[in-house]
């Protein structure tokens, strides 16, 4: 008997169809089969509070204060202050109190004392000290004016001589989990 051409041709290759759906219909299956679903919130906490920023403006200066909402817990506060690079030798800082101080490395500027719980921090005042050009409307000003606040705050460790620092490389670790 003699095969045809059919059955040298199309043979072979519906066997290698078969083959190969059969090996991945056995991988989306156990795709399917092994799904799962879950519902609800974890909330994290960090063992302490959060904090408020206070960043009003007032005659081309912002008055920067953080106030420490925790009711429990002791925070050291920082803030960077973000304005466009074209502004940034206009902008003027200040603290009547003296306890803000520039970190020149990282750009941050940090309160010195630790803040109590709902302890609120001096002001930090950062002016731009720009003379308002002729011909620019008032929101062209205001765009200018446009300085940003970002607010950090780490929880008080204690040294070994139990003085009190902020670790601001600390990371959230939950107790109990493996990884």
């Amino acid at each position: 008997m003699k095969k045809s051409w059919i059955t040298k041709t199309f043979v072979p290759a519906l066997a290698v169809l078969v083959l190969t759906a059969g090996t991945s219909a056995g991988k989306a299956m156990a795709y399917f089969t092994t799904c799962a679903s879950g519902a609800g919130r974890v909330q994290v906490d960090l063992a302490f509070g959060n904090t408020s920023t206070d960043d009003k403006v007032e005659s081309r200066i912002k008055h920067i204060s953080i106030q420490n909402s925790s009711p429990t817990e002791d925070c050291y506060v920082r803030v960077k202050v973000l304005v466009a690079d074209a502004y940034q030798d206009s902008v003027k800082y200040s603290s009547a109190s003296g306890k803000w101080t520039r970190n020149e490395a990282d750009g941050y500027w940090y309160y010195d004392t630790p803040l109590k719980p709902e302890e609120k921090t001096d002001e930090l005042l950062a002016g731009l000290e720009l003379t308002k050009l002729p011909g620019i409307t008032d929101e062209e000003d205001r765009e200018i004016f446009n300085i940003i606040v970002v607010p950090e705050y780490t929880a008080v460790v204690y040294d070994d001589e139990n003085r009190p620092y902020g670790d601001w490389d600390a990371e959230a670790v939950q107790e109990g989990v493996v990884e």
